[in-house]
């Protein structure tokens, strides 16, 4: 079960984030007409999420894994919702950065937290049902990882064709409508399920301690067993 839900709260973020990347630039470019900042405005963005991984770290140790998740997840919906308030008649640069610089933010840390949190679940499946299936688990959540960039990107390019977004045209309110429900309102909507679904994960960092000596027991037992079985067998 805390597979499953982790499965599904990824597969809904994935998808969210793949529809907003996916339709990032053209918003930037094609309704902001900002395309030729978008480059510096990425470095930056790239280069504080860099000088902020030591925090993301204290703040996965410190609260827990799911905790730090919803945080990074709430903190990309609050840039995709800013993402509103930016207008093609003014060209607000810094109000761009600060958008970037939290998107950047939430999905960086977000890809820190869930391999992390993965781990746990691993650890919870090893002490379950005794078996290993750490292979098995991280093989499909990479599987899951490269979909979610198509079947979002695809989404995302279906709706704003749908309501005749061009590229090169001028757009009327109804095209930019269908934009903005692409790039900003589905996501946000698939990044909130997703919250609701994480918020159901019960591998707690407490929870994960205790699975961490079960196991521990169970392996000094083993070896002990095998010990005792080599010598009565020298014996």
């Amino acid at each position: 079960k805390p597979f499953l839900l982790f499965l599904g709260a990824f597969i809904l973020w994935g998808t969210g984030i793949g529809c907003w990347s996916g339709l990032l630039f053209i918003f930037i470019n094609t309704y902001l007409s900002m395309g030729e900042y978008f480059s510096l405005v990425a470095l930056i963005s790239v280069l504080g999420c860099l000088m902020s991984v030591q925090f993301l770290s204290r703040l996965a140790m410190r609260r827990g894994k799911v905790v730090a998740w919803i945080i990074s997840s709430l903190l990309t919906v609050m840039s995709m919702l800013l993402m509103l308030f930016l207008d093609p008649l003014e060209k607000n640069i810094s109000l761009l950065v600060v958008i970037m610089l939290m998107a950047y933010l939430g999905s960086i840390s977000f890809m820190i937290f869930a391999p992390a949190l993965l781990s746990d679940i691993v650890d919870y499946g090893t002490w379950k049902y005794g078996g290993q299936f750490a292979g098995s688990y991280f093989s499909l959540f990479m599987m899951v990882m490269k979909a979610n960039d198509a079947i979002g990107l695809a989404l995302g390019l279906a709706i704003v064709n749908g309501f005749g977004f061009s590229l090169t045209a001028n757009n009327d309110a109804n095209a930019v409508w269908g934009l903005k429900l692409a790039a900003i309102w589905i996501p946000v909507a698939l990044f909130l399920l997703s919250i609701v679904i994480i918020r159901k994960i019960p591998i707690t960092s407490r929870r994960h301690a205790i699975i961490c000596k079960a196991l521990a027991r169970r392996e000094r037992r083993a070896a002990a067993s095998l010990n005792k079985s080599q010598l009565a067998t020298n014996s």
